[in-house]
């Protein structure tokens, strides 16, 4: 089960930051390798419901990818990989 993000919404705690990049590891990097990204911003809402109105900015690196920031945006929309 997962934990609920830091009671500041805006604000990620270490465990937050923990699940968003292990389902991005594990959900995200293979499809953006398909799609050949290079770069760019996403919501988080694929780590979770609670983590949908988070930003995040991504790079390629070699042959992954690496997390370059967080945003909070109470305006995010969804996208749909």
């Amino acid at each position: 089960m997962r934990e609920p993000p830091s009671e500041n919404a805006e604000q990620l705690d270490e465990n937050d930051l923990f699940i968003i990049r292990t389902a991005f590891e594990e959900q995200i990097i293979p499809r953006l390798k398909l799609y050949n990204a290079r770069i760019g911003t996403m919501p988080c809402d694929f780590a979770g419901e609670r983590y949908g109105k988070w930003l995040l900015y991504f790079r390629s690196q070699g042959e992954t990818f690496e997390i370059t920031g967080f945003e909070y945006d109470e305006d995010v929309s969804s996208i749909d990989l």
